[in-house]
């Protein structure tokens, strides 16, 4: 999985960086941001990313999760509009706290 990570103000913004994420792959991104997230307010970068499937769906999910049982912000910024319309369709909108750019999401932390 190509992604890069730094702190800033705080709180961990991991900048994904591969194109897709699908079967392939899902469990190392998720594994990797859970390390990488998993005490700290974060925000996930997605401006790279043209492709979701239910896998990486999936791994949001978990990533939602374990965010919230360790009593952390985890927000997701920059999901192109067609993974948007993934999102909407599968009620992951109502669920996961999408911003439509990095510095909505730094204001909101």
């Amino acid at each position: 999985m190509k992604m890069s990570s730094f702190s800033e103000n705080g709180t961990i913004i991991v900048e994904i960086n591969n194109i897709r994420i699908d079967a392939s792959n899902a469990q190392e991104f998720k594994e990797e941001v859970f390390h990488l997230i998993k005490n700290q307010d974060s925000i996930i970068d997605f401006k790279n990313l043209e492709f979701i499937d239910s896998s990486g769906l999936s791994a949001l999910v978990y990533l939602h999760k374990q965010a919230a049982n360790n009593n952390v912000d985890l927000k997701l910024a920059n999901l192109s509009n067609k993974i948007m319309d993934i999102m909407k369709t599968t009620g992951l909108t109502q669920i996961l706290q999408i911003y439509p750019d990095m510095e909505s999401a730094k204001k909101d932390m």
